[in-house]
């Protein structure tokens, strides 16, 4: 008989049946102390199955930098197996039943670090990766995080204002209309790997952090914006209407049809709706495919568009990413960057192109692009759901010193520009566009407007207008 260690010894030596006779103290029959150990077996067991399941935050991964509160995505993914039982069992490598594990592993794993907490050192600079979908705030993102080195390259930022984003941190971020996948094999991600999600690529240091970002707009909202800033304009390059490349190379466009279709002729009417758009025929709608769903597109690109297992992935990588914001919950999506990052984040820059149409849509055409937007919907409710669960945990930690519950007010003057030309801007009014270019169309594409002092947090001492 041989038990693990002699007390007082450093050593893993054998206990004989001659030793455990000399010891003092009489011991327990060889079956009562084994079924000692089963039961303190069995109750860690048991504790450990019920504290994953109470505590999901505190039992998964802590080197995840994603949050899920509830096990939701895995009960959707669940859900879809169940379904897939009639189908055939020989499915190749790649297709939907390995996804689905893929989504599950994903999910089950999806705890963030300390919480919804992805925090980077004071005084280090926050690199953001940014898929950057067209007409969903992208434009004001690269007035905050890049304005220093884009103003020296771009005359259209050269009026965005300069001061501080932080007090804590500097920022640098890297879009350009680049999907996910994309971003992620150009910073050196194998998109032909194990890993559904990219965020190995994360990384922080004393000096450098490098995390993900993304953002999310109401669909039939940022599709009706998309239509507007395209019409009257010159007609889209056909690239736009091409099948995603490797590596999740593809070229996304505001709002694009192919050519020879009805609405590509008719975008160029500076008077086109979307209204008379929503009227046309299914077959002539469908022709302006590439433009429908463009979140999910731009966060799965690698897979088939418009499809059930591209909105699965696309939500996968939602959830690991540790902040996104929504275009219609701004205010606390700011504060949630605060708390999440780790950043005493004071003003952001608001910035926007001239885009004024009447915002008002029937049932019918509201109708017609929901179905259209589908994917995009259940994207965007699905974000919703995250978000709530974000900014409740935040909530529940008010002593944080990086929970700022405040609210940002822009500067009341703003200005517009030209981003083609080096000339001088101009107050920012419904006719302005009137006196510096010709047409609709012509100011859609050059007009640039901003805050002149940006958007700053109502706590702030230091905040340059009244």
């Amino acid at each position: 008989m041989a038990f693990p260690r002699r007390a007082g010894s450093s050593s893993y030596e054998a206990w004989t049946d001659e030793e455990v006779d000399k010891e003092k103290e009489p011991r327990q029959p060889v079956w009562k102390r084994r079924e000692t150990l089963v039961l303190a077996v069995l109750l860690i067991v048991a504790t450990v199955i019920v504290t994953w399941f109470m505590d999901p935050f505190t039992s998964m991964d802590s080197n995840s930098p994603s949050i899920r509160g509830d096990l939701s995505s895995v009960e959707i993914v669940a859900e879809s197996e169940e379904n897939s039982e009639n189908t055939e069992d020989t499915e190749e490598a790649g297709t939907t039943s390995d996804i689905k594990s893929d989504l599950l592993t994903l999910h089950k794993h999806s705890g963030a670090r300390d919480g919804i907490k992805n925090r980077c050192p004071k005084g280090s600079i926050i690199h953001f990766l940014f898929p950057h979908v067209n007409k969903a705030g992208g434009r004001s993102m690269e007035a905050t995080f890049a304005p220093d080195a884009r103003s020296k390259i771009f005359s259209r930022e050269r009026y965005l204002y300069q001061g501080p984003r932080s007090r804590t941190h500097r920022f640098k971020l890297t879009d350009s209309h680049r999907s996910y996948t994309q971003l992620a094999v150009t910073y050196g991600w194998n998109d032909g790997g194990k890993e559904l999600d990219a965020n190995s690529l994360e990384s922080t240091s004393s000096k450098n952090c490098l995390r993900w970002m993304f953002g999310m707009r109401d669909p039939v909202s940022r599709m009706v914006s998309a239509f507007y800033a395209i019409t009257g304009r010159t007609k889209s390059s056909s690239k736009y209407g091409k099948k995603p490349g490797p590596h999740g190379v593809r070229h996304f466009q505001h709002f694009y049809c192919y050519d020879k279709s009805v609405g590509s002729n008719r975008m160029l009417d500076p008077d086109f709706t979307i209204e008379e758009w929503a009227r046309l025929p299914l077959e002539e709608r469908e022709r302006c495919s590439p433009s429908f769903n463009l979140h999910v597109k731009y966060l799965a690109p690698e897979y088939p568009d418009n499809t059930p297992e591209q909105l699965e992935v696309a939500k996968a990588r939602l959830a690991s990413i540790s902040w996104f914001y929504i275009i219609e919950r701004m205010q606390e999506s700011w504060q949630l960057f605060s708390y999440v990052y780790g950043t005493d984040f004071v003003t952001y820059t608001p910035t926007f192109n001239f885009n004024k149409y009447n915002k008002e849509l029937s049932d019918t055409a509201r109708r017609v692009l929901e179905e259209h937007n589908k994917y995009d919907i259940e994207l965007y409710q699905y974000a919703v759901q995250l978000f709530e669960e974000r900014i409740q945990i935040m909530n529940r930690d008010p002593t944080d010193p990086f929970f700022k519950p405040y609210s940002f007010e822009c500067d009341p003057e703003q200005i517009c520009w030209s981003k083609n030309d080096a000339g001088t801007f101009w107050p920012m009014s419904e006719a302005s566009w009137e006196k510096h270019y010709s047409t609709p169309g012509e100011a859609k594409f050059a007009q640039v407007c901003t805050a002149v002092r940006g958007c700053w947090r109502n706590d702030a001492e230091d905040k340059p207008f009244p």
